[in-house]
């Protein structure tokens, strides 16, 4: 199944490794690396929107909730104004505000 995400980026900005995962009710996914922005060729800076395209196994339609976390530094200076994530097969749009953020040591 294929999503297409829209970050957009506030200040700062990160060099470490960004994971995305998705919910939908008790349905999760695993981790996803975002590291091919359609956008930029270095995605995660301030300013940018940067867009990707991820294909996930699990049946996961229309997530209720993301999660968003990377390999940095708790400081790392990633902030992420929305997401808008696109179901490529039905076109449904998603628009997320509310963002969790986690932190893992490398």
């Amino acid at each position: 199944m294929g999503h297409k995400g829209f970050l957009s980026l506030g200040m700062g900005g990160t060099d470490a490794k960004v994971n995305i995962r998705m919910h939908e009710g008790d349905k999760i996914t695993s981790d996803i690396l975002l590291n091919n922005s359609l956008t930029h060729n270095n995605p995660f800076e301030a300013g940018h929107t940067d867009v990707f395209e991820i294909g996930i196994s699990e049946n996961i339609t229309s997530p209720n909730r993301i999660e968003i976390f990377h390999n940095g530094k708790k400081h790392d200076g990633l902030y992420m104004k929305w997401i808008e994530i696109m179901n490529m097969n039905t076109l449904e749009r998603k628009w997320f505000e509310k963002i969790d953020y986690f932190f893992f040591e490398k």
